[in-house]
C-alpha cells in the first residue's frame, strides 16, 4: 500500500500569488482606461495608487496562502479551502476598501460633479467585480465538497482556458480588422473597447456557464452526459457570440451614447 504524505508547496502558493495579482491588475487598468479615458492625469494616479494597493494585498494573500499550506498538515479542510479561485475573490474584497486612502496619497482627488460619476462607475464595476469572483469561488468550492472526480488535465479546466485563449484571439482579430479600415471607417478607440470588454464577458461567461452546467454538474456529478465538448465546436460557438454581442452593444449603446453626447455638445 502507497501512503500519499501532503507536503505544503510555498513555492506553488507564491506563483498562484503573483499570478492572481497580475490578472487583478490587468482589470483594474483595463477598467481605469475605459472609465478615465478623457482625464488620463487622473487615470494616472488611479492606476499608480492601485499598483502599490495591489501589491500590499499581494502580501496579505500570500501569508494567508503559507498558512493554510502549513495548517494543511493538521487538518484536510485547510486543503480543500486552500483554493486559488476562493483567494482571488478574498484579494478582490480587500481592494476595495484598501484602495481609496492609497491612491488619495498619489494625488487623486474628487473634485467636480465630472469626477464624481466617474469614480461611482469605477465602484459600480467593482462591486458588480466582487460579486462575480465570489460566485465563481463558490462553484469551484462544490468541487471538492462534493468529490467530483478532476482528471489531469482536464476538459472543463482545459474548457475555460480554451475559451479564454478564443476570446482573446478574436479581440485581437477585432483591432487588426478596425486598424485595417479607412480612418472614415474606424471605431473610436473608447467605444472600441466598451464593445469589446462587453462582447468578451458575455462570450466568456456563456460558454463557462454550459460547461459548468453539463460537463462539471451533469456529466461529472450526475453521470448524464448531454453533451460531448469540442473545442472546434467551441470555437466556432465563442466567436459566434462574440460578434454577435459586439455588434448589439455597438448599435444600441455605445454609438447612439456618443452620437448623443456630441448633439449635447453642438
Amino acid at each position: 500500500m502507497i501512503f500519499r504524505i501532503y507536503v505544503p508547496n510555498f513555492g506553488y502558493s507564491l506563483i498562484e500569488a503573483v499570478i492572481a495579482m497580475i490578472g487583478l491588475l490587468i482589470i483594474l487598468i483595463f477598467a481605469v482606461n475605459i472609465i478615465y479615458q478623457e482625464d488620463k492625469e487622473l487615470g494616472r494616479l488611479f492606476k499608480k495608487g492601485s499598483i502599490i494597493t495591489c501589491l500590499i494585498i499581494f502580501g496579505i494573500i500570500y501569508g494567508i496562502r503559507a498558512l493554510f499550506e502549513t495548517l494543511g498538515l493538521l487538518s484536510p479542510i485547510f486543503r480543500r479551502f486552500n483554493n486559488d479561485q476562493l483567494f482571488l475573490a478574498i484579494m478582490v474584497t480587500i481592494y476595495y476598501p484598501l484602495h481609496k486612502p492609497i491612491i488619495k496619497k498619489f494625488g487623486f482627488s474628487i473634485i467636480t460633479d465630472e469626477d464624481n460619476r466617474k469614480y461611482s462607475n469605477f465602484r459600480k464595476f467593482f462591486i458588480i467585480f466582487i460579486v462575480v469572483t465570489w460566485v465563481v469561488a463558490a462553484i469551484f468550492l462544490t468541487i471538492p465538497i462534493l468529490n467530483i472526480q478532476m482528471n489531469n488535465p482536464d476538459i472543463f479546466n482545459l474548457g475555460i482556458l480554451w475559451t479564454f485563449s478564443v476570446v482573446c484571439i478574436d479581440i485581437f482579430i477585432t483591432l487588426v480588422i478596425n486598424r485595417t479600415l479607412p480612418n472614415e471607417q474606424r471605431i473610436a478607440k473608447p467605444i472600441l473597447r466598451k464593445s469589446m470588454f462587453v462582447a468578451s464577458l458575455f462570450a466568456f461567461g456563456i460558454w463557462c456557464l454550459q460547461l459548468l452546467i453539463f460537463e462539471l454538474y451533469m456529466n461529472r456529478w450526475l453521470g448524464f452526459k448531454l453533451i460531448e465538448q469540442d473545442i472546434r465546436v467551441s470555437i466556432i460557438v465563442i466567436s459566434g457570440l462574440y460578434i454577435i454581442f459586439f455588434f448589439n452593444s455597438l448599435k444600441t449603446r455605445f454609438l447612439p451614447e456618443i452620437s448623443e453626447k456630441s448633439s449635447k455638445r453642438v
